[in-house]
């Protein structure tokens, strides 16, 4: 953990006397003090990667039917990858890495090095899975949004995603100004 700056180094809570950090594990998923995405989606990279290496001799080395481990690869790492993706914000770097990280455990499917020059569009279609950003993007945020659209309009994250907006708002023609 680590310590936050600019907060005080630790804080009472009743009895218990805790100390403020700017990065913690919760339930399986990073929370940082800056709201970025960034050590959440690395952290989960982390994560799959060790379990493909540890499976690497008996799974994915083995010869075994290219259908059966993409289904071992879809119930075993990908879940681990998007694992609370629901909620994030990626950067472009972010989804650059996440897809740079799918195609690597694709290829290492595949048994296809680098030396073999294949595309990765060829690898796409050897295997028919979708890249992970269009996996978060199409399929999991929108369950997400389903889920919160159906919510009673008590639950706070009902009122956070449908907050009054004015019906007669626009927004201002032209380039927004640079500050």
């Amino acid at each position: 953990m680590l310590i936050a700056q600019g907060c005080p180094s630790s804080i009472t809570v009743g009895s218990e006397t805790v100390a403020c950090v700017d990065q913690l594990i919760y339930l399986r998923s990073t929370i940082d003090s800056n709201g970025k995405s960034k050590p959440k989606i690395r952290r989960r990279i982390t994560i799959a990667e060790s379990a493909m290496q540890q499976t690497y001799k008996s799974v994915w080395n083995a010869h075994i039917a290219l259908s059966t481990k993409l289904r071992l690869y879809n119930t075993c790492i990908l879940p681990i990858v998007l694992y609370a993706s629901e909620c994030w914000a990626p950067t472009k770097a972010d989804v650059a890495h996440l897809d740079a990280f799918d195609q690597w455990c694709l290829r290492r499917l595949l048994g296809i090095t680098w030396q073999d020059h294949i595309t990765n569009i060829e690898v796409r279609e050897r295997t028919g899975v979708p890249a992970v950003s269009e996996t978060i993007l199409s399929q999991r945020r929108l369950s997400m949004l389903g889920h919160v659209s159906r919510m009673p309009p008590s639950r706070d994250a009902y009122k956070a995603n449908y907050q009054d907006i004015p019906s007669d708002w626009r927004r201002r023609p032209g380039r927004p100004r640079q500050s």
